[in-house]
């Protein structure tokens, strides 16, 4: 599932100043639209792509040295590193 906008009957909701174009792209972990500052994820396949900085715990203060990955990129790069490591020590093993 994804973030409801819009109550039943289209009516926006109270914490929303208008109405969201159904048809604008949703991003980041809250699957809302573009608004305030915003990070990109690094990894070229990251299904989100864009982040609301509140969304995954940055300030717009934050100062960013190389490559940065949301939350869900992060999990996955270390998942394939451990899956990496397990696959060469059982071929040295060999």
């Amino acid at each position: 599932g994804g973030v409801q906008t819009e109550k039943e009957g289209g009516a926006p909701r109270a914490n929303e100043a208008a109405p969201v174009d159904p048809n604008e792209p949703r991003y980041c972990v809250c699957q809302r639209v573009s608004f305030g500052p915003m990070i990109a994820c690094d990894n070229e396949n990251c299904d989100a792509e864009w982040f609301h900085y509140s969304c995954v715990g940055l300030s717009t203060e934050a100062k960013f040295k190389g490559n940065w990955y949301c939350p869900a990129c992060t999990a996955e790069r270390r998942r394939l590193k451990k899956l990496e490591a397990k696959e060469a020590a059982a071929a040295a093993k060999k």
